[in-house]
């Protein structure tokens, strides 16, 4: 009968000899934190503070999130923008974009240790329902935001599509609409110039009488003018936020981000916010936004979504909104697949900043490494408690036999019908023995449910799947807290779409 020390010390060989080599040079596993602000917008430290503390905290990168513009308003029709009620908070346009982008170069050349990526959280359009006349105003969708991450220019901020962002207008044939008061102005002055004559015949006398206009003509020429005030500075929006235009505006804050290089992820997808406030005569206004999973499936080209953050989250779970998603990029019908993020949502210290992490594995410890990592789903994302975190130290695919692994984010090929092995490693942080439960998920299917203790590894073998579509394998693992790692893609040789 073999010995306990003899089976370890066998199944310590097998997962060794298995081990297909990377055709990649190595790889750094850099703690990330994604969605944090400061005082430039709405948190309340600086950004010298906030560095400061990720670096005691063993944090690599940070994408800043930054407010990009909290300005909401509702103007009484037909005199919208004369006669209405505005509310602003601090945000990058009103700290200034060129200040901000100065601010995040000086801050990362004083903490090198730390890769500071400048970033803006984007609410690009909020919708009014009810009205002022019956006190029943509700504000639809003022925190439904997407983050944009990595764009360095600061005309590229200025140009965001986003509802309030005059700098975004332009100049149409539209405009020539928003002129056409000045016909009013022009009639008016003619009246004033116009004499009114008429002759009265009394006698064999013949009086001439001469008036001018002055009501009509400065009633013309007020009305003119009220309303080219109104409509200054004759540029076209897109944006109004008195009808709805569904998604449109999401999707041209999306498609703009992608053309300048940036990444964009929807935040907090299942996190709806409701509340309602005194504004006097206007009477009580309801601000709301609904969970917005769908818009998940009716967008496309965003870099990913908020997979982990501190709520109670179900798109990840086996065959959800994720995965229905995943199956979508499988099949062919979407360009890109869908990464997900630990999105931590960082103000003040009722966070801690290890509360939650995206863990990128980078290839150079830079924001070119960091984004480009981020870009390609090397990652995982984190909820953790206070006293340790768990690391997924090996997630990978490979084929019996084979020479090379893939990990999240990355494609297999597939040849003949050799297994394929799914790797999985998972430790806590400070080396304790932690209680797991990890699902194996292949294409939307839970294909294994393991339970066991940290330090954990294993080596899951199948025949590959028939058929001619991508499949892709992800792990939710389940401790005191939650990691979900990127999908794992692999496809058979000769049936790359």
């Amino acid at each position: 009968m073999r010995s306990k020390a003899g089976s370890w010390l066998s199944i310590a060989a097998i997962l060794c000899l298995a081990a297909p080599v990377r055709a990649e040079e190595t790889l750094e596993l850099l703690p990330t934190i994604i969605h944090l602000h400061s005082r430039v917008s709405s948190g309340e430290n600086s950004l010298d503070v906030l560095v400061e503390q990720a670096a005691r905290e063993g944090v690599g990168a940070i994408l800043l999130t930054e407010n990009f513009l909290l300005r909401f308003e509702y103007g009484l029709f037909p005199l919208r923008n004369l006669v209405r009620r505005q509310i602003e908070y601090p945000s990058v346009l009103t700290y200034g974009i060129d200040q901000y982008l100065d601010l995040v170069r000086q801050t990362a050349l004083r903490h090198p240790e730390v890769v500071l990526i400048p970033g803006v959280e984007v609410a690009p359009h909020y919708l009014w329902t009810g009205s002022a006349l019956t006190k029943d105003l509700t504000m639809h969708n003022g925190q439904k935001n997407i983050l944009v991450v990595g764009l360095e220019r600061p005309e590229d901020y200025r140009a965001l599509p986003v509802i309030g962002n005059g700098a975004a207008g332009r100049y149409g044939w539209e405009s020539l609409l928003l002129l056409s008061p000045s016909f009013l102005v022009v009639l008016g002055v003619l009246l004033l110039k116009r004499k009114r004559v008429r002759r009265y015949h009394i006698g064999g006398m013949t009086l001439t009488e001469r008036r001018t206009a002055w009501g009509p003509g400065l009633v013309l020429i007020g009305l003119g003018l009220l309303l080219l005030a109104n409509n200054w500075p004759f540029t076209v929006s897109p944006f109004d936020q008195y009808h709805n235009s569904g998604l449109r505006h999401y999707q041209e804050l999306i498609d703009y981000a992608h053309l300048k290089g940036a990444v964009s992820f929807w935040s907090y997808p299942e996190a709806g916010d409701f509340s309602q406030h005194d504004f006097g005569r206007l009477g009580t206004i309801t601000i709301k936004t609904d969970p917005y999973t769908d818009d998940l499936f009716k967008t496309l080209g965003y870099t990913g979504f908020g997979a982990v953050y501190q709520q109670n989250i179900t798109a990840i779970d086996p065959g959800k909104e994720w995965d229905q998603i995943l199956l979508e990029y499988a099949a062919g019908r979407r360009e890109h697949p869908v990464w997900g993020i630990g999105e931590l949502g960082y103000h003040n210290s009722e966070k801690r900043l290890t509360d939650v992490q995206t863990f990128v594995w980078v290839r150079q410890r830079s924001r070119q490494g960091v984004l480009e990592a981020i870009r390609r789903g090397r990652m995982f994302a984190v909820q953790r408690p206070h006293d340790y975190t768990l690391l997924l130290r090996d997630f990978s695919l490979s084929q019996e036999g084979g020479k090379r692994a893939a990990i999240s984010g990355e494609e297999l090929r597939i040849a003949g019908q050799d297994p394929l092995l799914v790797r999985i490693k998972v430790e806590a942080s400070d080396g304790s023995r932690r209680p797991l439960r990890i699902d194996l998920i292949r294409s939307g299917a839970l294909i294994r449910h393991f339970e066991g203790e940290t330090p954990f590894q294993t080596i899951y073998r199948e025949t590959p799947p028939l058929g001619t579509d991508k499949i892709f394998y992800r792990l939710k693992i389940m401790s005191s807290h939650l990691l979900a790692s990127n999908p794992i893609f692999a496809q058979r040789l000769g049936d790359a779409r």
